[in-house]
Parts: C-alpha cells; structure tokens; sequence
C-alpha cells in the first residue's frame, strides 16, 4: 500500500512540476544518466547537450541545460560549477559527484551515478510524503471547518449577542475578537506579508529550524537518520568510484546542507587526516544514529567501505520507516485532539452565554 501510494506521488510532483515549471526529480535523474551514457560512448559534449534539449519536455530543464552548455562550452567553465548556477536544480550530491569526475576524469560515470543517487533520494522522499498523507488530510479538513465557523457561523452569533445586549464572559468576548480578526481585512494581508518574510529569508529559517530541530528529541532522531542515510549514500557512491576516503568527506562538507553540519563534516574530516580513525571522527556529528558509529568502526577494519556503507544505509533507511510510524503515531492523535479543543472552545465560548441567559429566566 505504501509503495502504492509513494508512486501516486511520484506521479503527482511530477504534475506538479509541470505546473510550476520546475522539473520533477525524476526527470533530472533521468537527464543526467542520459548525459552520461552519451558521454561514455565518446559523443561530444556539445551534441549531448543539443540531444537532451531536444528530448527533454520540461522549458526549466531545457533552458537550464542550454545554460550550462553555454557557460561550459563558451565561456570554459567546469561542468560542475555550470550546474552549480541552476538555483538548486541540480542537488548538491550531484554537484560533488560531478566535482568528483571532474577531478579524476570520469564525468560520465559520476553523472550516471549521480542519476542514480538522485533517484534513490525521491524515492525516499516519496515514501515519506506518502505517510503524511493521512495527517495532512485530517489538518486540512479540520482547518477548512473552523475557517468556515468562524467565517460564517460565529458572525452570526456576535450579530445575536449584540442584539439581545448581554453581558457576555471573558471567554466569548476573546473568541468573538479572534473571529473579527480572521475576518477583517487585514488578516490576509498580515498572513500573506509573513509568508513573503519568511520566503525571503528562507536560507535563514531553514538554518534556524535545523538548530531548533537538534534540541528536540523526536525531530533530533528524524534528522539525524535522514542525513545520516544521505550521507552514507553519497559516502558510499564516491568511495565506490575511487574517490579517496579523506576527499569524499571534504566534498561532501562543502556542499552539504545547512552551515552547522558543513562545521561538523569539516571537523570529522579535520580528526580523520590527523588521527586515522572515521569511526571516532564521526562523533563530531552527534545526531547521527548510534550503529552508523559501530558499523563504520567494522567497515574501517574490515576494508570494505563501500559494501557496509551501502549495507549501512539499507539499515538506516528501514530505521527511518520506522521513525515515520513512530511520528505518525503520535502525530495524527495530537492534530485530532489539538483541532478538537479548539472547535469545542469556540462552541463553548458561544453557548455559554446562552446557558446564563436560560439560567436567569
């Protein structure tokens, strides 16, 4: 059922994409093992770019490969740093891994892998979004009820309230001053001004939710298997392809998300040329799961980076199926039960006065 619904919504975003203009990350994952097929079988450069154009239906996409093209092929940049330019089309592994090639002079290779990596990573995502389905059902509906209430019931009763010239409790005057807020004019205004804050400063939230994130228990073990099997992803990919062990984490901490944990990676790679040991040096980033620590400690001594890497991320991917129902489960009651009280608070706030004024009689 799960699967199911993860491909539903592969196929949703991929709508969704379209819409908008941006591409789905299919689509791109799709684009570049295409790039590097033709690559690796000695096609020039510019004919590979001038194919994907024609072949690829996304305008975003398109323009974005005609750029890189021409930044690449005009003005000499490297391929990666071309990329680099897409506003976040390309995601930062993929731009390492093209680093990577760039540096030990197999592009094709690192651009399938990179296609390859990139579609494990929607994957992923697809799963995760799939069981937030149900929650994200539930939220909405409750929201759209109590917009209604409060948009057309309660109007109503402040309108009797004020005809019948009752003394009303503290209760209901603070909800009928909350229901004239939501519906006097300003409120969207104010509503829309904040999202327009927040997108703006959207490097600097995203950066402070992280750090909040950290400190809270349940969102510390979401986050930390989330990077920890990206990073073991990625690890794993540029291990696999011959990348020094030291390089890779040096790549990956340029380019990973959010400037605390870049600190963190940049650390771990600072102890692992001084002291040799990746297990230990991994302790700088405290977030991560306890086994990705003992398991990286066996691969060290076994010699098999790559195969427990992977073995590794299998393992942290299923821990993650498991912190999704862990959260689900307590999710889904709390937003039934927070929406409820609120509904019931707004009815209460209503009918008391109503039960006074019977009271009197």
């Amino acid at each position: 059922m799960r699967s199911k619904l993860a491909d539903a919504f592969n196929r949703i975003s991929t709508r969704l994409g379209d819409l908008w203009g941006r591409p789905s990350s299919q689509e791109v994952a799709v684009c570049l093992q295409l790039m590097g097929l033709m690559l690796s079988s000695g096609v020039d450069l510019t004919l590979v770019f001038d194919s994907l154009q024609q072949q690829v239906e996304n305008a975003r996409l398109r323009s974005a490969l005609a750029d890189v093209e021409s930044k690449v092929t005009r003005w000499g940049w490297k391929l990666a740093a071309a990329m680099a330019e897409q506003n976040g089309l390309f995601p930062y592994y993929v731009i390492l891994m093209v680093q990577a090639g760039e540096e030990s002079g197999q592009v094709a290779q690192r651009l399938i892998r990179s296609g390859q990596l990139m579609e494990r990573s929607a994957q992923r995502g697809a799963r995760v979004r799939a069981a937030l389905t149900s929650p994200a059902i539930t939220f909405s509906a409750a929201s759209l009820v109590i917009l209604l209430i409060a948009r057309y019931v309660m109007p109503r009763f402040a309108e009797m309230y004020n005809g019948l010239n009752i003394p009303l409790p503290h209760v209901t005057r603070l909800a009928l001053a909350m229901v004239a807020a939501v519906n006097h004019w300003t409120f969207p205004v104010v509503v829309f001004a904040t999202l327009g804050v927040v997108y703006r400063q959207r490097l600097l939230f995203r950066e402070q939710l992280f750090e909040w994130s950290l400190g809270f228990g349940p969102a510390r073990r979401w986050v930390g298997v989330v990077l920890a099997v990206e990073f073991c992803d990625i690890l794993g990919s540029l291990v696999g392809e011959g990348v020094a062990l030291a390089r890779a984490l040096t790549l990956i901490a340029d380019r990973a998300p959010f400037t605390s944990h870049q600190s963190r990676l940049r650390a771990v790679h600072k102890e692992l040329v001084s002291e040799g040991d990746f297990s230990e040096s991994l302790r700088h980033v405290p977030y991560f799961p306890r086994s990705v620590y003992s398991m990286l400690a066996v691969a060290q001594e076994a010699g098999s980076m790559e195969t427990l890497l992977a073995a590794v991320k299998t393992t942290l991917e299923q821990e993650m199926e498991v912190v999704v129902e862990a959260v689900l489960t307590l999710l889904e009651p709390a937003l039934i039960g927070g929406l409820g009280a609120f509904t019931a608070f707004f009815f209460l706030a209503m009918f008391i006065p109503i039960y006074g004024t019977l009271q009197g009689l």
